[in-house]
């Protein structure tokens, strides 16, 4: 019976992009002319926002822009007065090899160097640069053999379980919201900041469409000053979204995940007293499924010589979705004047090793007896958190859900609770067979004894014998087998030669 042997079409993955570089950040913009002019910039509170990633053929592009909220105080108003600009940006990165079928795209954004500097009382210039980490994942369709026939084909097989992404939707949408805010008698609250983040809650798929619900979390502070005191009015809302995505499925089990971000956000103080907010996001979905397969590692034949294409292939055997809880609290000395504000500065999460550590930097802004107000910074930690086993690529992003800050004594006291949310993605690396012939010129030399004896190493296993002696493994003693699993290595083997 000649050699014969059965394929199949294994789903796996390749790391084509794995980069980190400083892209370059600059503009010039006006204050608008209703606002005090500039007098002393107390601090710019800047958020990269990465609005596409997309990749085609052998190069990936990353969009985005900087949020840039500049903090300062004009000469008329000693109070905080604030303006928020963006500063657009854009990088491709090159790839090792032209994507495939369906590819995923990891992006870590941070700001490198900050310089905001006013050229004048209404011009302000910024400088600096945002740091982006890149890594890039495509799924490629790869042939493995995982059974051969005939020729006295001997083999040695594993069972995969891997996970094949079988579509990727997108979808924008906007929350418009009227909010209401007590102002504490104040005739004029001036809005300092909005900030928003997004988490994804649930995802449900059902007759061939996805249910993705959450929650956008928004952030307002308001200015309340008097001529007496500083009074900034810091509120926060959670702003509930459900949207629906339409798919293309056939009937199966499959794996859901959604990444929602925020791609703009902004408030206005309404002639009714009411807080108007306008959120816009984003929802990546990724529909994935899950198959058993066997494959081939290794083979030899008692009858002829083979010659065996190997490959080394990677792919997902575990999609880990990540949403856990977080709280943090910390305490510094600072002795520079009252407490009036704070917010939270470059936060970020990295997923190292199969573990997610956050860290971010607490700003607080302090008034002495002059009425001149400076900014401190605090960093801190926030989260270490177990991700998966440690191989594997993932995106964790992390949404502050409260923060507090109290004065006393000198002393700052910071309490902080949020959420983890994200994904990763847990890799197996395995060598398989891609392709098996016959080749007559390979063959073992046999003896013409129908039994060896063999003294056998306490590690080697009935394979590696097997195939030493080009005799089927079932030929062996299972007294052997037995032995060697305890750990228990025979005096002797008599090895049954077949042909």
């Amino acid at each position: 019976m000649d050699l014969n042997s059965v394929t199949d079409t294994l789903s796996v993955r390749e790391l084509l992009c794995d980069a980190a570089v400083e892209q370059p950040i600059e503009g010039e913009f006006n204050i608008p002319d209703y606002q005090p002019e500039i007098f002393k910039i107390i601090k710019t509170k800047a958020e990269p926002v990465i609005v596409q990633k997309i990749a085609a053929g052998a190069r990936a592009t990353v969009d985005g822009y900087v949020r840039l909220t500049v903090l300062y105080q004009s000469q008329e108003d000693s109070r905080v007065c604030a303006t928020t600009q963006k500063l657009p940006f854009s990088r491709q990165f090159e790839l090792s090899a032209p994507v495939g079928d369906s590819n995923e795209l990891y992006c870590r954004a941070g700001i490198g160097f900050l310089n905001c500097r006013a050229v004048n009382s209404r011009k302000i210039d910024a400088r600096g640069t945002v740091e982006l980490e890149l890594k890039a994942v495509s799924q490629y369709p790869c042939e493995a053999v995982s059974a051969l026939e005939g020729e006295g084909a001997q083999q040695q097989k594993n069972d995969l379980v891997l996970i094949r992404e079988i579509t990727c939707e997108e979808k924008q949408f906007t929350l418009e919201e009227t909010l209401a805010v007590d102002y504490e008698d104040c005739d004029m609250p001036v809005l300092l900041r909005c900030d928003a983040g997004a988490v994804s809650d649930s995802v449900m798929i059902e007759n061939g469409r996805a249910i993705v619900a959450g929650n956008v979390n928004l952030q307002l502070a308001f200015d309340l000053s008097n001529e007496q005191e500083y009074r900034i009015k810091r509120v926060g809302f959670n702003l509930p979204f459900n949207q629906v995505l339409d798919l293309s499925l056939e009937e199966g089990e499959y794996q859901a995940t959604a990444e929602v971000s925020v791609l703009a956000c902004s408030a206005a103080v309404a002639e009714d007293g009411n807080a108007e907010a306008n959120v816009t996001c984003s929802i990546e979905l990724r529909v994935s499924q899950s198959r058993e397969a066997s494959v081939l590692t290794d083979a030899f034949s008692t009858k002829t010589g083979l010659s065996i294409a190997r490959r080394l292939v990677a792919g997902y055997s575990q999609v880990n979705e990540i949403n856990e809880s977080f709280g943090v609290r910390f305490s510094f000395e600072n002795q520079t004047g009252t407490l009036i504000d704070f917010f939270i500065l470059n936060n970020s999460c990295a997923v190292t090793e199969g573990s997610i550590n956050g860290k971010a930097t607490l700003c607080c802004l302090f008034c002495d007896e002059t009425g001149e107000i400076s900014a401190v910074e605090q960093d801190f930690e926030y989260a270490v958190v177990r991700a998966g086993s440690g191989v594997g690529y993932g995106e964790v992003n992390a949404l502050f859900t409260l923060l507090e800050c109290v004065q006393s004594a000198g002393v700052i006291n910071v309490k902080c609770e949020g959420v983890l949310y994200g994904r990763f993605c847990e890799i197996s690396r395995i060598e398989i067979v891609r392709e098996v012939k016959s080749d007559p010129s390979a063959i073992s030399t046999k003896t013409d004894a129908a039994l060896v004896v063999y003294y056998a190493d306490p590690d080697e296993s009935v394979w590696e014998i097997a195939k030493r002696f080009n005799t089927a493994p079932d030929e062996i003693s299972q007294e052997y087998a037995q032995q060697g699993e305890n750990g228990e290595p025979p005096l002797f083997m008599l090895i049954p030669i077949v042909g």
